[in-house]
């Protein structure tokens, strides 16, 4: 089985793992990606976009430990 992400307005709103011949009975349209793919990441130009990695701030109580 293959991941696919479904894909809307250039968004990945979904992940599934599934057979391609399950997808075209359901009529579901998808595409195919790799392992790390998930919702949030973009489809530009027929490729796959990571997200922008949001760092969360460090508190300086935490620093001092």
């Amino acid at each position: 089985m293959a991941k696919y992400a479904i894909i809307e307005n250039d968004l990945v709103v979904n992940v599934i793992v599934a057979e391609a011949s399950f997808l075209k009975e359901s009529k579901i349209k998808a595409t195919e990606c790799g392992d790390e793919v998930y919702p949030g990441w973009k489809f530009v130009d027929k490729k796959f976009v990571a997200p922008p990695v949001n760092y969360a701030p460090i508190e300086d109580e935490l620093l001092a430990e």
